[in-house]
């Protein structure tokens, strides 16, 4: 059976040629011929083209599916830290675990150097108070030093005159470092018998002023009878000779009315004390002109001397050695006078 026709024409020069039939076409596989497909051929044809379909669009689906669960789970992660970072903002300060830490370094370390900076300096206050105690202790031993090197070299004034000029500049040194240790160091750390020490020293060089102040540091700080009672008088001969007379009887009366504060001294120690308090009272008045007063404390104090039993054989002897220069009115040269 012939499926196909060949075609013969003519040319133009006469002669005869054989065409061949043209080519067949395909639409989606299948073919287009002259002659007409079964229709069960084309059935199955569309079936084929149908399933082909279902194939592609299945694919194309989990492509597409496949995208778009990992954009989501990225969206999820994001959605996560957002709400962790929320949820460490809303909740308090102290539920928050690194701020508990870092809080806790900080007092560690604030703790640490607090108790360093302390212990530093304590050991340096120890320091301080060590130096003056044992410069105290040789200020209080050069007046001993110089009464003796004083009687050795009697016979000889110019040695004697030298040695207690070293002696009192000695005496000098100490003082102004003892007072800068007292300044560096804390109030309670010094005590009044510290303070009357160094005030008394500045007093016999001269600087008045100083240890008026160091006295009115120190009264305050006295807690027993000795202490207060020098401290009184030593501050009430200050006043006078800085030109201040009325503060100077002021302190002299109060040094009187000590014993209104310790009552169970007995009578001797009240006699005693009086005696100190009029005689120095005698001095600063005639010092600063007052003849007539310094006179009549001058008899009081013969009158508490008369009163202690036994005599006192030093209180007399110092009586003896006053008693022409109060009546003259005349200023007893330092080394004659007793502590006020």
């Amino acid at each position: 059976m012939t499926t196909s026709k060949e075609v013969t024409a003519s040319n133009v020069d006469g002669t005869s040629s054989t065409q061949s039939p043209a080519p067949q076409k395909s639409v989606d596989g299948l073919p287009v011929t002259a002659t007409a497909l079964s229709s069960s051929e084309i059935f199955n044809h569309v079936d084929n083209l149908i399933a082909k379909v279902q194939t592609d669009l299945e694919s194309a689906t989990r492509e597409h599916l496949g995208s778009f669960d990992q954009r989501l789970t990225i969206i999820k992660e994001e959605i996560d830290s957002v709400q962790i970072h929320l949820s460490s903002i809303d909740q308090p300060w102290y539920r928050n675990v690194a701020n508990i830490v870092a809080i806790s370094a900080l007092f560690l370390s604030l703790t640490t150097t607090i108790f360093a900076e302390m212990r530093v300096r304590q050991q340096e206050m120890l320091g301080y108070r060590t130096e003056l105690r044992n410069l105290l202790q040789r200020l209080s031993a050069l007046p001993k030093e110089n009464a003796e090197l004083q009687i050795v070299h009697a016979e000889n004034q110019a040695v004697a005159g030298n040695l207690s000029s070293l002696i009192t500049e000695e005496m000098v040194l100490i003082a102004s470092r003892s007072l800068e240790l007292m300044q560096r160091l804390p109030t309670n750390e010094v005590s009044a018998v510290e303070y009357y020490i160094i005030a008394r020293t500045l007093s016999l060089n001269g600087d008045y002023i100083e240890s008026a102040k160091l006295l009115e540091r120190g009264l305050p700080l006295a807690k027993d009878f000795n202490s207060e009672i020098g401290i009184i008088r030593q501050l009430a001969y200050m006043k006078f000779l800085d030109g201040k007379a009325d503060q100077g009887r002021e302190l002299y009366r109060q040094a009187l009315a000590i014993f209104s504060k310790y009552p169970n001294e007995n009578k001797y120690r009240v006699n005693s004390t009086h005696f100190e308090t009029k005689m120095g009272w005698s001095i600063s008045e005639i010092g600063n002109g007052e003849c007539g007063l310094g006179r009549g404390h001058f008899t009081e104090a013969q009158q508490f001397a008369q009163a202690l039993n036994p005599p006192n054989p030093i209180y007399n002897e110092q009586l003896a050695n006053l008693e022409s220069l109060v009546t003259s009115c005349q200023v007893p040269a330092p080394s004659t006078l007793n502590a006020p």
